[in-house]
């Protein structure tokens, strides 16, 4: 079988553009699509070659489920690579971005902390040494 790479995770939100602008604005994505997709905006935020794809409701008689921020079945959280962790946890602290869970080292050269990005999504930070 032949290597496979993520290429994109889809978020649902209330408000695209908020949400959008935040990964931009927080993370340091980049947006590099703003359309329609089945009468709903979209928003790509693109972190080197990897895709969040947000949107709203596809349909409005739909309802949908609200987000959690704690750990549970099905898709927890996802998780972003960086150089510092503590320093990146600053920052976002001084920002006022919720820390779920400060950082900790896991095993030897892992370290993560989790954060709560917008529409309680549960967002992983992790320093690879």
């Amino acid at each position: 079988m032949a290597v496979m790479y993520c290429d994109h995770i889809h978020l649902k939100a209330g408000d695209v553009e908020k949400t959008a602008n935040w990964y931009r604005d927080y993370l340091g994505g980049e947006i590099t699509y703003r359309g329609q997709f089945r009468e709903s905006p979209v928003v790509y935020v693109t972190f080197g070659g990897f895709n969040l794809v947000i949107y709203g409701r596809l349909h409005t008689d739909t309802d949908v489920l609200p987000a959690a921020s704690a750990p549970r079945f099905g898709i927890d959280h996802f998780g972003f690579r960086v150089e510092n962790l503590t320093a990146v946890i600053e920052v976002l602290r001084g920002k006022g971005v919720p820390i779920l869970e400060e950082p900790v080292t896991v095993r030897q050269g892992v370290h993560m902390a989790y954060i709560e990005g917008p529409e309680r999504v549960r967002i992983e930070l992790v320093q690879r040494d």
